[in-house]
């Protein structure tokens, strides 16, 4: 754990926090609060022993933020309320998710939630709506609602240090990720927004780099600007009739290899695809003929 300001600790998950590892945040203030707990197995149960969270707080209910949850039963488990559902029966999590369409994946999928995600129902203790506050004692914890990601994906900033817990607005050069059934494009692009205004001196991103203390603003510009080059990519490429199975064929957001469709990314893909071309044909810029999409006009 590394302490970034007084009682705040950034606990670095492995491999970069790659999935299904993430970075975590720890404060252990009067009321002890643990962000996210799904890093480093050793850290959490060493904090699970003493001096132990009084609270719970997730982002998201995706599964990968919640892995050690369990370590920390007596503790008060709280998520935005658009996220609760996704805390009960794993059939019920799992039908959040495309890639259940493919009989074979879902059992894999299951398996690995099960065995590698140790995922288990949790009875929430409550839930949150934006704004949201909690006086830990020293600090104070508000949680800026984010949607885009997830319909209740939540940010959790500190006021009076400048620093915010980014969760999935992971400021990889991936780019935003908005696969699953309640992923919005517009909504995310608007979070981010609403972050650059808080104008945070610090931010914690669940993924890849975790603390990041330079070009903070610079860094979620450059973010959301992926999105848009996703939308140009594609307008460049249906110049002529293109379904979406060709259309899938760019390589904006996942490459040609990791989708095949006996593939998990094939599923991701294909539903983060159909989410732009639903959003060109909103915005005028695309029209169908048949199963194909062109140029709005042509």
């Amino acid at each position: 754990m590394k302490e970034i300001a007084d009682r705040i600790f950034y606990i670095e998950g492995q491999n970069r926090g790659r999935y299904p590892d993430c970075h975590s945040l720890f404060v252990n203030d009067d009321v002890s609060v643990i962000i996210d707990p799904a890093g480093r197995e050793d850290v959490m149960k060493q904090i699970a022993a003493g001096p132990g969270a009084d609270v719970i707080l997730n982002t998201h209910y995706h599964e990968d933020h919640r892995i050690y949850n369990y370590l920390f039963n007596d503790a008060t488990l709280l998520v935005h309320e658009l996220d609760a559902r996704g805390y009960g029966h794993i059939d019920e999590f799992m039908s959040g998710f495309s890639v259940v369409n493919s009989p074979a994946l879902k059992e894999l999928w299951r398996s690995f939630l099960l065995e590698t995600c140790k995922y288990r129902p949790y009875d929430l203790s409550g839930t949150f709506t934006d704004g949201f506050e909690i006086d830990l004692g020293h600090t104070t914890l508000r949680a800026v609602h984010t949607p885009g990601h997830s319909a209740g994906h939540c940010c959790f900033f500190f006021p009076r240090e400048g620093i915010a817990y980014l969760g999935d607005i992971d400021l990889t050069l991936f780019g935003p990720w908005y696969a699953s059934n309640n992923s919005d494009i517009d909504a995310f692009l608007q979070s981010i927004e609403r972050l650059r205004q808080l104008r945070p001196r610090a931010v914690i991103t669940s993924h890849g780099d975790g603390l990041i203390t330079e070009r903070v603003d610079e860094r979620l510009k450059r973010y959301a600007e992926i999105i848009h080059q996703r939308d140009e990519a594609i307008m460049e490429f249906v110049t002529q009739p293109h379904t979406l199975e060709e259309v899938m064929t760019l390589e904006i957001v996942y490459r040609k290899n990791q989708k095949t469709p006996d593939a998990f990314f094939y599923w991701d893909d294909r539903l983060m695809i159909e989410m732009h071309l639903a959003r060109l044909l909103k915005a005028g810029r695309l029209q169908t003929r048949g199963d194909a999409y062109i140029p709005a006009g042509q």
